[in-house]
């Protein structure tokens, strides 16, 4: 504004006209009020720019908060600066006994180290990697949880803080165990498995179904079943297993295949059997 009222006395001055104190003070006052108008549309600027920054941060609030996934933002050592109430209720904690609280040391050696590793390998190029945690949760029994983690960057390029997305897969990796379990037992089994589909397509067999019949998985498997027929059984005694089967029910009896490299009964070839 200084500017502004030096060149309006100075060009005055060059017409030749008198510089009066009226002159100066009504410049004066022209740029004072000029300042004060910018001054007010600053302030202005800045009122607005607030107000949307807080209406985008109370709509973020509210949309993660409207969130099942578990939700919280960390800085890279570990700090956590917000959860939100899914995470909360899934931890059985209040925002006070975790807002600010180090995450790090309440993480298993090996989950801590990848986490470390991981966040160090985050640029603005690769703002993202995944994890699985562990935890013990307020029933005393055991979780998993799986992560997607995202870094935050300023303007500079500095990872300033990380968000994380996680859900609970506890019931999936229980059944995950589980199904290692049953094949486990099945494979062990001194009993002879063979696992079929709805058109009698062998999908699976089991070590003691090859020392059986002296077929290996790779040759049986994909095939049909008739593969076994001995050629000893009726087709009314393959009706009534299917027919049973097909129902859901328990089909009990016995049944007498062939071995691999065995011949097949025929109408044609008589074999002499002893059981």
């Amino acid at each position: 504004m200084a500017v502004f009222v030096a060149t309006l006395l100075t060009s005055r001055y060059g017409l030749g006209k008198p510089i009066t104190v009226d002159l100066v003070l009504l410049a004066g006052g022209i740029a004072l009020a000029v300042s004060v108008l910018l001054g007010l549309l600053v302030i202005r600027a800045n009122q607005s720019v607030n107000a949307q920054l807080a209406h985008y941060q109370r709509l973020y609030a509210s949309v993660v908060e409207d969130q099942t996934e578990l939700i919280c933002r960390w800085k890279p050592d570990g700090t956590i600066v917000f959860a939100n109430s899914a995470l909360l209720g899934y931890f059985g904690k209040t925002p006070e006994e975790l807002i600010g609280v180090n995450l790090l040391p309440f993480l298993p050696e090996e989950e801590r180290n990848y986490l470390i590793q991981s966040i160090s390998n985050l640029t603005p190029e690769n703002p993202t990697f995944n994890n699985l945690h562990t935890t013990r949760l307020p029933d005393s029994t055991e979780g998993w949880t799986e992560w997607e983690n995202r870094g935050i960057f300023n303007p500079q390029g500095d990872l300033v803080e990380i968000q994380s997305v996680g859900r609970d897969i506890t019931e999936q990796k229980r059944a995950q165990e589980e199904m290692a379990r049953l094949t486990r037992a099945i494979e062990n089994s001194p009993v002879a498995v063979i696992i079929t589909d709805t058109k009698s397509q062998i999908q699976y067999v089991n070590p003691a179904f090859t020392q059986l019949t002296n077929y290996t998985p790779d040759e049986v498997i994909g095939r049909d079943t008739s593969i076994l027929k001995s050629g000893f059984m009726f087709n009314q005694f393959y009706k009534e297993l299917y027919a049973t089967i097909s129902k859901g029910e328990v089909f009990k009896g016995r049944i007498l295949n062939r071995r691999k490299g065995t011949p097949i009964k025929t109408e044609h070839s008589e074999i002499a059997f002893s059981p």
